[in-house]
């Protein structure tokens, strides 16, 4: 009796498939300058970007002493992203950071272009919030919204001042023509 149950145990368990849930990653910026897409600027050791079932939540730099200014010079995807009091992150020429769920931001987000689209696309329901600032670079290239309604430089902040706080918690940039 009991070697038949181990038998369809065994049995059970080869033909079963396993069950895999997504994993949603904490990744902190270990502090300094430096790039994105280098393993060893994170803990844990991996360069944040959504793939398969997992999934990333990125904190420049997790409360750390100092200032820590992280460039982004890869096109990635991440669930959530956190910018401390401080701290920047620079979106280069001809990226796109896409945020699934938030961007909490008291620091600087500075979307570079130099002519050609650069991008931080937010899904419908992410929500910005946060005391920093945006700095979108000039060129009418930078563009901070969903993927079908990008806000370009020009409309997203005035002309007179490139920087601007981000709207309340839960509101998206003003999308104007």
């Amino acid at each position: 009796m009991l070697r038949r149950l181990f038998l369809a145990a065994c049995v059970f368990v080869l033909v079963t498939p396993a069950i895999v849930s997504a994993v949603d990653i904490d990744t902190i910026w270990n502090g300094g300058v430096g790039n994105w897409n280098t393993a060893t600027n994170w803990t844990p050791n991996v360069v944040p970007n959504n793939s398969g079932e997992d999934t990333y939540s990125v904190f420049i730099d997790g409360s750390k002493l100092g200032a820590s200014t992280v460039t982004m010079n890869a096109n990635l995807t991440i669930n959530a992203l956190t910018i401390d009091l401080g701290d920047s992150l620079t979106v280069q020429n001809s990226r796109t950071l896409a945020v699934v769920n938030a961007i909490t931001n008291n620091g600087l987000l500075e979307i570079a272009s130099v002519g050609n689209n650069t991008i931080v696309q937010v899904g419908p329901a992410t929500t910005l919030t946060g005391n920093g600032q945006v700095l979108m670079v000039d060129h009418g290239m930078s563009r901070l919204g969903e993927q079908s309604a990008c806000v370009p430089h020009r409309t997203m902040v005035p002309a007179a001042r490139k920087s601007a706080p981000l709207p309340p918690a839960g509101l998206r940039p003003p999308i104007r023509s």
